[in-house]
């Protein structure tokens, strides 16, 4: 499996005709503005919402997997941040699986690297696959000498 497609966005919304809107998309970092006399005041705290297209690359099939969950790797501190079992789809033509998810109050420890990374499971939790994203999602601090 391969990550085709992923963002990092402030919230996901699922329209009528299940279409999804991505608010607030992130490009490779976040970046906290702080005023100098709150400088290194970590953790932050904001909502964090995730969507990935992961694609089938042998012969895979969706029934197989039944539950998957999300880990980071934050700078060496490697955590699992949330997951489940899979939604029950047709088998038909699917060539992957889509996961979005928002994480109210995602706790950023202090600047660094995110890397996320996808794991699939079977019926008897044994792992089928890992998928990981492109690249890692940089957190970063400016500090400004004035309040906003």
């Amino acid at each position: 499996m391969k990550v085709s497609n992923f963002i990092i966005c402030d919230d996901i919304r699922i329209e009528m005709g299940n279409k999804h809107s991505l608010m607030g998309v992130y490009s490779d970092s976040i970046n906290f503005h702080s005023v100098l006399n709150q400088k290194a005041q970590w953790p932050k705290i904001k909502s964090l919402a995730v969507f990935a297209q992961i694609e089938f690359e042998r012969e895979e099939k969706i029934s197989n997997i039944h539950q998957f969950s999300i880990e980071i790797d934050y700078e060496g501190e490697v955590k699992d941040i949330g997951g489940g079992p899979l939604p029950p789809t047709k088998e038909t033509d699917k060539k992957g699986i889509l996961i979005n998810a928002i994480f109210n109050n995602f706790q950023f420890k202090g600047p660094g690297n995110i890397k996320f990374y996808f794991k699939f499971y079977d019926k008897d939790k044994k792992l089928i696959d890992t998928a990981e994203s492109h690249s890692a999602l940089r957190v970063e601090e400016t500090i400004s000498n004035k309040a906003r």
